[in-house]
């Protein structure tokens, strides 16, 4: 009897390492992601350079990665991190699409529901889309190319600053401040919101150096919208101000308008043109 009991016993401890041992449920399962590196620039659709986004100044970059309608994961890095420009994803095995955005806007705020990003203060943006598919033979590492996404309006004072002369103050009457970063659109219309630009003492008592720009984005193709300047001094004072009627706003465009603030407004001018950016639309008042 006591040799049957050992024997039994003998078994059921045999039994229970083998379910030990070959537990399907605890086996380790096969890796199926691969972790990409992508290294961003960016393109100047005019003069067709290329710089890394830390030599333009941006402060954010975001990765917002799709497998078909479904987010997958959002990366957000800083200016403030060590390799800023190059950043690493673990992608699923499957078809990817990836959306690239990087600014130095203030005070973003993303949502990813309506796949954009609203800013507090919009400045120079620039996006991408990458789709691609992951698989074990996948490469490492790929280069992603931006394009600009915002638009700016500058506006330029020939005027000699007044030694008393403190702001200039920009009002459009709609202004995109938020863009969709999967079409690259302008979201958040605002409508008459006051930019403040405060003037550094070195302008004071200079002619035709002034010079205030503002950036936003289109909600199509081009944006119409109306402009106010005004000269404020330190006493908030107004010194002079212009009206812009039919100013077009374009994606990847300068604006730009000169002319003077203060007094008779019928002098003569000049122009200025940034040619980084796309063809310049240049106008006077």
């Amino acid at each position: 009897m006591r040799k049957l009991i050992s024997l039994l016993t003998l078994c059921l401890a045999i039994v229970s390492c083998t379910n030990e041992e070959f537990d399907i449920d605890n086996q380790p399962t096969e890796v199926k992601s691969r972790v990409i590196t992508f290294t961003l620039g960016e393109f100047s659709q005019q003069a067709m350079t290329r710089a890394s986004v830390s030599e333009i100044n941006m402060t954010d970059l975001w990765v917002f990665d799709y497998i078909g309608d479904e987010l997958k994961q959002t990366i957000h890095q800083t200016n403030e991190e060590v390799g800023f420009g190059s950043i690493s994803a673990t992608l699923d095995y499957g078809s990817h699409t990836l959306y690239f955005v990087t600014s130095r806007g203030v005070s973003p705020t993303v949502n990813t529901d309506a796949h954009k990003i609203v800013w507090e203060k919009p400045s120079d943006t620039f996006i991408a889309t990458a789709s691609m598919t992951v698989s074990a033979t996948s490469g490492s590492s790929l280069p992603i190319s931006l394009k600009r996404a915002a638009t700016r309006l500058s506006i330029s004072i020939l005027d000699e600053v007044p030694a008393n002369a403190a702001s200039v103050e920009i009002t459009p009457t709609e202004r995109c401040y938020g863009m969709d970063y999967i079409t690259g659109l302008g979201t958040d219309l605002v409508a008459n919101q006051t930019r403040i630009v405060n003037i550094p003492t070195d302008y004071l008592g200079t002619s035709g150096k002034l010079t205030v720009s503002v950036f936003g984005f289109v909600p199509s193709e081009e944006l119409q919208t109306n402009v106010s300047c005004t000269l404020k001094a330190s006493d908030t004072s107004v010194l002079g101000s212009v009206n812009l009627e039919n100013v077009s706003l374009k994606k990847n465009i300068t604006s730009s308008y000169s002319g003077y603030i203060i007094g008779d407004n019928t002098k003569t001018f000049t122009l200025t043109v940034d040619d980084s950016w796309g063809t310049e639309d240049t106008h006077t008042w």
